[in-house]
């Protein structure tokens, strides 16, 4: 539960910094989500980002300790 909370909440703050990167790359001073449906794309996929992440971290220190 707490990795997905931290995975939606993480996702959202990952768009501000990714839409940083694209301006400067394309030297543009906005960048328009046409619609929701195009935010809501980002967002996802920054949330499977940050839960596979999560959950490999966790599955690492699972067998870390297991090992000790």
């Amino acid at each position: 539960m707490f990795r997905i909370c931290f995975a939606l909440l993480f996702g959202l703050f990952l768009i501000y910094p990714q839409s940083v990167i694209v301006l400067a790359i394309n030297g543009a001073e906005l960048i328009r989500f046409h619609s929701l449906q195009d935010f809501m794309i980002v967002w996802i996929l920054n949330f499977f980002w940050v839960y596979t992440l999560t959950t490999h971290v966790a599955i690492w220190l699972r067998n870390r300790t297991a090992e000790e």
